[in-house]
C-alpha cells in the first residue's frame, strides 16, 4: 500500500500533511511569524509570495511524495581537499515531496550570502531536474526561510543580521519571484 504523505519525518506515515502545498504553506507560516517578531524584513513579502503557492496549489500537490534529504546544502556537504565528495552531515530524517527542494535551498543561501550559483545549476542538470517556475518559488519560500533568521534567537544564539545581506536576500527573493511569476509553463 503507497503513502503519500508530505513533509518532514523518518518514515513516510509519520509525515505531518496529506499535499505538498501544506509543507510550503507550513514554511511560510512559519517565517510569518519570524518576520512579524523580528520586524526587519516587510511581512508583505510573505503574501506575495503565498499569494504565489495558492493559486498554483493544484500543480503543486501533484508532486510525488518522493522521499529525499532536504539539508544537503554546501554547509553539510563533505568534500576531500582534492573536491571530490565525501560525506553528508545533519541527516535526522528526510522529506517527503519534490525532491528539488534541498536544491532550491542551496541557492536561496548561495544568493543570499555569496557562492555559485552554479553549483545548483549543475545538480539539477545531473539530477535531471528542470529550473522552472516552481523551482523558483520554491527558491522564494526558502529565500523567506532565511530571512526570517534575521534578529531571532536560534540555540541560544541571535542570527547576525547586516543591512547589506537583509538588500541582498531582498533582491533575490523579488528575482526569483519573478522568475516563478514569469516562468510558468
Amino acid at each position: 500500500m503507497e503513502i503519500n504523505r508530505y513533509g518532514y519525518a523518518a518514515r513516510p506515515e509519520q509525515a505531518a500533511y496529506s499535499a505538498w502545498s501544506q509543507v510550503l504553506f507550513a514554511n511560510l507560516a512559519r517565517s510569518r511569524e519570524r518576520i512579524a517578531s523580528a520586524g526587519l524584513f516587510d511581512v508583505g513579502l510573505v503574501d506575495a509570495v503565498q499569494h504565489e503557492v495558492t493559486a498554483r496549489r493544484g500543480e503543486i500537490d501533484s508532486i510525488d511524495a518522493t522521499p529525499f534529504l532536504h539539508d544537503t546544502t554546501t554547509k553539510n556537504v563533505i568534500v576531500t581537499g582534492e573536491g571530490a565528495f565525501s560525506g553528508i552531515v545533519d541527516v535526522d530524517d528526510l522529506c517527503f515531496g519534490d525532491p528539488r527542494y534541498p536544491a532550491a535551498l542551496t541557492l536561496a543561501a548561495l544568493m543570499a550570502y555569496g557562492g555559485p550559483a552554479s553549483y545548483v545549476s549543475a545538480w539539477l542538470r545531473h539530477a535531471g531536474h528542470a529550473d522552472d517556475w516552481l523551482f523558483r518559488l520554491y527558491t522564494s519560500v526558502l529565500l523567506l526561510d532565511l530571512m526570517a533568521e534575521h534578529g531571532n534567537i536560534f540555540n541560544g544564539n541571535e542570527t547576525p543580521s547586516d543591512p547589506a545581506v537583509r538588500a541582498t536576500m531582498q533582491l533575490a527573493l523579488e528575482y526569483n519571484l519573478d522568475l516563478a511569476c514569469r516562468v510558468q509553463s
